[in-house]
């Protein structure tokens, strides 16, 4: 692959405007609002985004459930992006949960209290409609064409993996394999031992082992979606003094990737906290996330990672723009208005 990668963190205006959106993603390590407002030719203007670090799977794979604190910090911030998205006079507003809220015994009980308390409607949703929203998302910022790529977007819960000959989706598999539940499966705290970091990533190994194949062609490059990935991005490029580059179409090599985890095992958690290009709440998960990124690296024998911005939401919000204008919208003109990188 050669030439850098560029992607526009923007979407262009157009002077054609429809409708006000909003898409919120119930994670198993924070919240997120996305708030848009519809253009011509299915593209959009980004007006608001929110991020609430809520850790709402950290008791998931332990004990079965959310537990009651982590509940009620996401209902506090569903109810303030709930406020943000009235204040923006949304005409349509829609709430996903993933791997947390689908694999807990009372997740059900949580959507109840959300319907309640909130007033909004959750739409719990599998691994593998996951998958088709993040590679919609993929798709929609990148030109495929001629291009054999694996798609992996990395939450707290879970980690979901898209092969695609060019936009074909070959195959889609779901793993159990997330940044928190990893963290607290592993004991991955102020304590943690070098032991503990190799359990980890033999788990790691074993699970995408089983739970995936390799694919039949020979991918040009991984592109990463989630928090792990642009997290990673950031740090490298602190290192690398960088700091002014765009974190989207950001290239990383598997090297790097491997370099930077073995340098975050042997750092106690308060150190990674103070690392320039850090988010101090992803310091405790950010080396199950970079296991999950290597182990998917070696997995597939791939070299090259392309950092993706954006993900769930962005497909998320891309079929609700399809919903408003009565149909999918023209590809053409939606690449036309976002500037599609190309990928070399």
């Amino acid at each position: 692959m050669a030439g850098a990668i560029t992607e526009d963190k923007q979407i262009y205006l157009s002077a054609e405007m429809t409708s006000r959106l909003a898409a919120i993603d119930i994670g198993s390590n924070s919240v997120r609002l996305l708030v848009a407002e519809a253009l011509r030719g299915g593209a959009y203007r980004i007006l608001d985004e929110e991020r609430e670090p809520t850790r709402l799977g950290r008791s998931v794979s332990s004990q079965g459930r959310l537990d009651d604190e982590s509940m009620d910090k996401t209902l506090q911030a569903l109810r303030t992006f709930k406020e943000i998205a009235a204040g923006y006079q949304v005409t349509s507003l829609r709430t996903i949960a993933t791997c947390a809220v689908r694999e807990a015994r009372n997740g059900p009980e949580f959507c109840r209290r959300v319907r309640e308390e909130i007033g909004l409607e959750v739409e719990v949703i599998a691994g593998d409609r996951e998958a088709r929203l993040a590679f919609a998302s993929v798709q929609n910022a990148f030109d495929l064409s001629g291009k054999n790529v694996v798609v992996a977007d990395i939450g707290g819960g879970s980690t979901e993996v898209v092969f695609a000959t060019g936009n074909l989706i070959e195959s889609i598999f779901s793993t159990p394999l997330g940044a928190v539940r990893l963290t607290e499966q592993f004991g991955l705290g102020e304590n943690a031992t070098l032991a503990d970091f190799e359990r980890m990533e033999e788990e790691v190994t074993a699970c995408l082992k089983k739970r995936t194949t390799r694919p039949l062609f020979a991918p040009h490059f991984l592109v990463g979606c989630g928090g792990t990935f642009t997290t990673l991005a950031e740090l490298i490029m602190a290192t690398k003094k960088q700091s002014d580059a765009p974190v989207a179409g950001y290239q990383v090599s598997q090297a790097e990737v491997r370099h930077l985890l073995d340098r975050l095992r042997k750092m106690p958690l308060r150190a990674r906290r103070g690392m320039a290009g850090m988010t101090p709440d992803r310091a405790d998960i950010i080396v199950a996330g970079l296991t999950i990124i290597d182990a998917l690296m070696k997995r597939f024998r791939v070299n090259t990672l392309v950092i993706h911005t954006r993900g769930v939401r962005d497909g998320l919000v891309r079929e609700m723009i399809d919903e408003v204008l009565g149909g999918p919208h023209d590809e053409a003109a939606d690449r036309s208005e976002e500037h599609t990188s190309e990928l070399q």
